[in-house]
C-alpha cells in the first residue's frame, strides 16, 4: 500500500485515527501493531509470517543475551542471530545475483552452470526490517538499552508501518530512550499531517513528473541520444531520486508523528553539499549513521592508521552499494563514492576547502550525477555508453532524438520546483515570516489560517496528480 495512494490517504489514515482514538493504553500499541501487520500483509502477502517468525527468533535470542552474563555465550548468540538475519536477507535479495555470478565462474572453469529458474519474491522493505532487527540485537548486546522493553514495544519498533518501506532507520537504543507509547493528540496530528502533505507533494508533483522524463531518456538508445538530452535525463533522475526518497521519508516521519513516534530526519538538503563527505552527512542520514555505528566503528574506524581507514571506507561503501540492489551497477556506484571519500581524506579535501564555494558545489553536483548514472542504468555497459553521450564521446547519427521530446512545460515547472525545493530557500523564507509574525500577536491567527489553506491546496493538487496517473512506484520500495 503506497503512501501516495488514495487507499492510504483517504481510507487507511482515517481508519487508523478512529481506531487508535477509541482505545487506550496498551491496547493502542496492540492496535498499531495490528494495523502495521495488515499494512505489511497488503504489500507482501504471507511473507509477513516469515518476517514475524524471524523477529520472534530475534526476540528470543535477545532475551537470552539480556539474561546471561557469560561474555562468550552472549557473543556466540550475537553472531548467530546476526548471521541468521543476514542469511535470510541474502536468500531473498541476493540469491539470484550470487548464482548468476557463480555460473559465470563455473562456465569459465568448464563446469555446468547451476539451474535456477524460480525468481524469489522479495518481502516488502526487508532491508529496513533487517536493519532494525540488527540494531535490536546489537544494542541489547552492548547494554545500551537501559530498561527491559516489553514485547509489544519491541514488535512495534520492528513493524511500525511508517518506516517499513522507506525508513528512516531508528536505532533501538534511541527508540527505547524516548519511552515511546502510541498516542493520538491534536498537536501531533496537525504537525504530522503537515509533514506528510509536504512529503506527498514532493513525491507526486516533482518526483513522479521528473521520473517520467528520466525513464524516457534512459530508454533511448545511446546512438540516438544527444549531449543535451542526456544531461536533461540525468538531471531529471537526480532530482527524481531525491524528491522520491525524501518525500517518502517525510511522509513516514509525518504519519509516525501522528501516532506519537518521533522518527529522525533522513535528509538535510544534500544537493547543497560542498564535498562528498558533506553529501554523506546530509543524504540518507539514518542509513549512514547505521553503517557508521554497526560496521565502520566495529571495523576499527579511523583508529588504526590511514591504510586501515581507507580499507574500512571501501568496505562500508561496498556494502552500501550492495544494500541498494543485487546488481554490479550498485556496487560500482558504492565503490565510486568510496573512492571519492578516500581522495578527500587523502588530501584533496583540504585543497577543496580552499576553493571558491560555487566551484566546490559544482564539483559535488557533477560527481553525484556521474554516480547516479550507474545507479540508474541496468548494467555497467549501458552506464558507460550514457556517460559517453553526456560528455560528447558517444555515437552520432542522423536520427538524433530532439530535445523537445522531453523538455515541455511540465518538465520545466517540475524542474523549477525541484531546484528551489532542494535548497533551504523556502525554509528560510518561512522562518523569516514566522519571526516577523511572532512580533505581532494579532497576525498569528491569520498565519495559521493561511498555512492551513496552503496545505489543503497542496493536498488537492497532489491528489489531482495521483488521479491523473502520474504516481510511480517508490524507487526504494524493495531495498
Amino acid at each position: 500500500m503506497a503512501f501516495d495512494s488514495f487507499l492510504f490517504i483517504y481510507y487507511f489514515i482515517p481508519v487508523m485515527i478512529l481506531l487508535l482514538a477509541f482505545v487506550e493504553g496498551e491496547w493502542r500499541n496492540i492496535a498499531l501493531l495490528s494495523l502495521s501487520l495488515l499494512f505489511y500483509y497488503y504489500g507482501t502477502g504471507l511473507h509477513v509470517l516469515t518476517m514475524v517468525g524471524i523477529t520472534g527468533v530475534n526476540c528470543f535470542g535477545v532475551a537470552f543475551i539480556r539474561a546471561h552474563d557469560d561474555g562468550k555465550q552472549r557473543k556466540r548468540v550475537l553472531i548467530l542471530l546476526i548471521s541468521l538475519n543476514l542469511a535470510i536477507l541474502a536468500f531473498f535479495k541476493y540469491s539470484g545475483f550470487i548464482i548468476e555470478n557463480l555460473n559465470i565462474i563455473l562456465l569459465l572453469l568448464g563446469q555446468s552452470p547451476i539451474v535456477y529458474e524460480k525468481k524469489v519474491l522479495i518481502p516488502l522493505g526487508i532491508s529496513f526490517i533487517t536493519f532494525h532487527n540488527v540494531s535490536l540485537i546489537v544494542d541489547v548486546y552492548r547494554k545500551s538499552v537501559p530498561d527491559n522493553p516489553g514485547l509489544m514495544q519491541t514488535l512495534n519498533y520492528i513493524f511500525a508501518f511508517p518506516k517499513i518501506i522507506a525508513g528512516p532507520v531508528l536505532r533501538f537504543g534511541e527508540y527505547i530512550k524516548t519511552g515511546w507509547v502510541c498516542e493520538i493528540g491534536p498537536e501531533s496530528f496537525v504537525r504530522g499531517m503537515r509533514i506528510f502533505i509536504i512529503g506527498l507533494a514532493k513525491k507526486s508533483i516533482i518526483a513522479n513528473t521528473l521520473g517520467g522524463t528520466a525513464d524516457m531518456v534512459f530508454s533511448i538508445p545511446s546512438d540516438s541520444l544527444t549531449v543535451l538530452m542526456s544531461w536533461c535525463g540525468i538531471f531529471a533522475y537526480t532530482m527524481q531520486l531525491y524528491f522520491d526518497f525524501s518525500g517518502y521519508s517525510d511522509m513516514a516521519v509525518g504519519i509516525a508523528k501522528v501516532v506519537g513516534l518521533n522518527l529522525p530526519e533522513n535528509f538535510n538538503y544534500p544537493y547543497t553539499a560542498s564535498s562528498i563527505r558533506d553529501f554523506w552527512r546530509r543524504w540518507h542520514m539514518t542509513m549512514t549513521g547505521f553503517f557508521m555505528n554497526y560496521l565502520y566503528i566495529p571495523l576499527g574506524g579511523n583508529r588504526a592508521g590511514k591504510a586501515r581507514t581507507y580499507a574500512n571506507l571501501y568496505i562500508v561503501f561496498f556494502v552500501t552499494g550492495l544494500w541498494h540492489g543485487a546488481n554490479w551497477t550498485f556496487i560500482v556506484w558504492g565503490l565510486y563514492h568510496g573512492t571519492l571519500m578516500v581522495f578527500e581524506r587523502f588530501g584533496f579535501g583540504k585543497r577543496l576547502d580552499s576553493i571558491w564555494k560555487p566551484l566546490r558545489h559544482l564539483y559535488v553536483i557533477l560527481a553525484i550525477m556521474i554516480g547516479w548514472v550507474f545507479f540508474r542504468s541496468s548494467d555497467i555497459g549501458s552506464a558507460v555508453e550514457y556517460l559517453k553521450c553526456m560528455f560528447g564521446a558517444g555515437w552520432v547519427t542522423e536520427e538524433m532524438s530532439p530535445i523537445v521530446m522531453v523538455v515541455d512545460r511540465e518538465f520545466v515547472f517540475a524542474s523549477c520546483l525541484a531546484i528551489i525545493g532542494s535548497s533551504p530557500l523556502i525554509k528560510n523564507v518561512v522562518s523569516m515570516i514566522d519571526l516577523r509574525i511572532s512580533e505581532k500577536n494579532h497576525l498569528s491567527l491569520l498565519k495559521e489560517v493561511v498555512g492551513f489553506v496552503i496545505l489543503i491546496f497542496i493536498l488537492l493538487v497532489s491528489s489531482l496528480y495521483i488521479a491523473a496517473g502520474t504516481n510511480a512506484p517508490f524507487i526504494y520500495q524493495n531495498f
